[in-house]
């Protein structure tokens, strides 16, 4: 009864209600791709996630709007009461692609999409459950990866985590390059699951335990964070001034 009443409340926004998104940073090597359908980052795609797409595009909470990204189910660039329909459809399983954005736990997603898997960890670590005002953006170098024979990834990593506060154009607040260990499991539907994330304790140990988690040469790799750190911070920029000129637009 409560899906069919949000129905009705659907299509009666449907004619007129839209909401224009902010660019994303998907396509952007190492950026922080939205989970399409999840908006509250629930780590599941549900009935609530089509409520707040709803409200977006008929113009509240316009506060949260970083989270509009996830809410534009079609990709067209607006959140309208069709997203918040596409939505509701994905939480039962009525639309295509429900599995691969919908998880328990921290990311799921298909082969295809490690990148996206990693980023959606990344998010997961790094973004603070309350807005602090701030831009947030994460990228991340490749250094190895390894499959086991029970079909396990691990991907090893550097990542940069950066935030921004914005004076006519983001300007750096803090920035930390840290590497990072992500091991996922990949089951029968080439669906991967987050098992276990792995990072050194900062400190004096921090170069010991980077060589007991990662393999020898990405180790070294690892131990040289200034050969990555102009690519990874300008990703980060990158992604900063993509969402500011995506607001402009709005």
């Amino acid at each position: 009864m409560a899906c069919k009443r949000l129905f009705a409340v659907l299509a009666a926004f449907a004619a007129s209600a839209a909401l224009l998104c902010p660019a994303g940073a998907a396509d952007l090597p190492g950026a922080l791709p939205p989970v399409r359908g999840d908006v509250d980052r629930s780590g599941k795609v549900d009935a609530a996630d089509a409520r707040q797409a709803l409200r977006f595009s008929v113009g509240l909470d316009t506060e949260l709007l970083p989270l509009c990204l996830s809410a534009d189910y079609d990709g067209d660039g607006r959140v309208t009461a069709t997203d918040a329909r596409l939505i509701l459809r994905c939480s039962v399983g009525l639309e295509e692609g429900a599995d691969r954005y919908s998880f328990p736990g921290a990311c799921s997603c298909t082969d295809a999409d490690l990148d996206a898997a990693i980023a959606s960890v990344l998010h997961r670590q790094y973004r603070s459950q309350a807005p602090d005002g701030l831009i947030h953006a994460e990228s991340f170098a490749l250094l190895a990866e390894e499959t086991d024979q029970t079909n396990e990834k691990t991907v090893y990593l550097l990542v940069c985590h950066m935030t921004f506060c914005v004076s006519g154009s983001p300007e750096e607040v803090t920035c930390s390059i840290v590497p990072a260990a992500i091991t996922f499991s990949l089951d029968e539907n080439e669906t991967y699951s987050l098992k276990a994330y792995r990072a050194p304790a900062p400190g004096r140990t921090c170069a010991n335990d980077i060589r007991a988690i990662f393999p020898a040469a990405a180790a070294d790799r690892a131990l040289h964070p200034e050969l990555y750190a102009e690519t990874l911070k300008k990703d980060c920029l990158d992604q900063a001034n993509r969402y500011l000129e995506g607001l402009a637009k709005t």
